[in-house]
């Protein structure tokens, strides 16, 4: 039921969304439709899945396989794409030019898209894995921030605290090191 019918807080859990547009979601909706058990309408739900799936594999990537080197033409093709596909997307009655997630994507893609251009492409990498552009890694400096026994800083208490972290990080020997 939370992937159907989630509360306020499971909304935003990036898991379930990624669990439900997934290539799984697609595949079950292709045999159901193959055994008749769905319309043959349904199969635009599983392209649809199947489309955002890939999608989002390649703009969190954390493998070479999914990264984007200087001849990715298909998968800068495939992004470009999926900008226009959410461009021309309508949802409901909705009377407004776009909705958030709409620009969210749309943002995100051009993002992954400039920054392969200026990169990679001009620029001195080989290639770069998108999962490092994600908010991962702010959500966990903000809970490191959050863990000072203050969940709501003022500025200056969040700077000392921003700074005792990074030092904290720099304090510690790699122990990979031979000094």
């Amino acid at each position: 039921m939370k992937h159907l019918r989630p509360s306020k807080f499971e909304k935003t859990n990036i898991d379930l969304a990624a669990q439900v547009f997934s290539r799984t979601t697609g595949s079950a909706i292709k045999t159901l439709v193959g055994q008749q058990v769905l319309s043959q309408e349904a199969l635009s739900t599983a392209f649809f899945c199947d489309y955002f799936n890939n999608w989002f594999d390649l703009m969190s990537s954390t493998s070479c396989e999914n990264s984007l080197f200087k001849d990715s033409t298909e998968k800068i093709q495939f992004l470009l794409e999926v900008k226009d596909m959410v461009d021309n997307m309508e949802f409901g009655n909705v009377k407004t030019s776009k909705v958030p997630v709409q620009t969210g994507i749309q943002l995100s893609t051009l993002s992954i898209i400039s920054m392969h251009e200026e990169l990679v492409k001009g620029g001195n990498l080989d290639f770069f894995l998108t999962s490092r552009f994600m908010q991962d890694s702010l959500e966990n400096l903000l809970s490191q921030i959050h863990g000072f026994r203050n969940p709501n800083p003022r500025p200056g208490r969040f700077l000392s605290t921003l700074k005792l972290i990074l030092l904290a990080q720099f304090m510690q020997i790699p122990p990979f090191l031979s000094y």
